[in-house]
């Protein structure tokens, strides 16, 4: 699972602060409208297909977005970059690893569609769950750096170790973008 879910999987439920509208899952093949069908017709009860890559099921858009899986400039292995996680009804999901939303945020905070919200998603993952037991510094630092985006990492890093971010610098970050080609940091 990536996208806005995963910030409400690392954040919690928080009255729908970081509520998502649908569910983005990145599989290993590319699932085409057929595709979809077929997965329809293998018993996903209550579906509907919506799309070239989408389902609506139990009222809940459901995308498929085309893989591989990457963040920025860089690739990522499934097995460094997810974690399984437990659902509510006791099963396991494949999840985006904290960190790695993290930077999947502050991917959409440098592109030409960024928006103050997935600044602020970034932030309360990495305020949530960087000083929790499994939390990676060097993973984060190594894989900003292959994205393009150590610099606004560094910024938010910096926010965070000052202990209280300041909403007045959120022009700054956004103003940050990629990093320019050849740039390690």
């Amino acid at each position: 699972m990536v996208g806005g879910a995963v910030v409400e999987v690392w954040t919690g439920e928080r009255e729908g602060v970081f509520k998502t509208m649908d569910l983005d899952f990145v599989g290993p093949e590319v699932l085409t409208a057929h595709r979809i069908h077929l997965l329809h017709l293998e018993g996903v009860e209550g579906g509907e297909v919506i799309g070239s890559r989408h389902l609506l099921i139990e009222g809940i858009p459901v995308e498929f977005p085309t893989g591989p899986l990457g963040i920025g400039d860089a690739y990522l292995n499934l097995r460094d970059a997810t974690l399984q996680i437990p659902t509510r009804e006791g099963d396991q999901i494949r999840c985006l690893r904290p960190e790695a939303c993290v930077l999947d945020r502050l991917a959409t905070v440098a592109s030409e569609f960024g928006h103050f919200e997935q600044y602020i998603q970034a932030l309360a993952v990495a305020v949530a769950q960087s000083n929790q037991p499994g939390w990676s510094d060097s993973w984060i630092e190594a894989l900003s750096k292959q994205a393009r985006l150590h610099r606004l990492w560094a910024f938010m890093r910096q926010e965070l170790e000052s202990g209280q971010p300041q909403a007045e610098r959120l022009d700054e970050a956004m103003s940050l973008g990629w990093d320019p080609l050849g740039y390690r940091g």
